[in-house]
């Protein structure tokens, strides 16, 4: 017996086996959603909800920006994996379609974990700033500066399609 969809023929097995990869990559798509919030509570939790993120990060011990820097690649690989189930939904508008929207997916969630990891920069220059008794404007030029490369090196290939 095999089920039509989207018109690919499916066999039991298929149909079980695809229900298996979903299963796994939701997983894993979960597992890096939570990855990556505990990394974004190590930046920024504090209970004084008066500061604003930069003093957070400029007060909170260094381990923490670094831990919380160091769970954002291995998030990312969670949630490239996690991806993956939009190239199964896609997979009966054609392998290309399917492809092309994973890859974009999956492009997204690794460049999305290696800007959180370099955002440790922004805690690293205000922590700077309170040691040294400097303004932070001053020391968080240059990490800002980084960040707003690293956004044009994502973003501009996309807005060139």
């Amino acid at each position: 017996m095999q089920v039509e969809t989207g018109g690919v023929k499916l066999s039991p097995r298929d149909i079980t086996s695809v229900g298996y990869m979903l299963r796994w990559m939701g997983l894993a798509g979960i597992v890096g959603a939570v990855l990556m919030f505990a990394g974004d509570m190590l930046y920024y939790y504090s209970p004084n909800v008066e500061q604003s993120f930069i003093e957070t990060m400029g007060s909170v011990p260094p381990w923490r920006l670094l831990l919380g820097g160091m769970m954002a690649p291995v998030a990312c690989w969670f949630l490239a994996l996690g991806s993956g189930q939009v190239y199964l939904a896609l997979r009966p508008a054609g392998k290309v379609v399917a492809l092309v929207a994973f890859g974009s997916f999956a492009a997204v969630m690794i460049f999305y974990g290696l800007y959180h990891a370099a955002y440790a920069s922004l805690g690293f220059g205000a922590q700077i700033a309170n040691t040294l008794g400097l303004s932070r404007e001053a020391t968080l030029r240059l990490p800002e500066d980084y960040l707003g490369l690293l956004l044009l090196i994502a973003y501009v290939p996309i807005c060139r399609l």
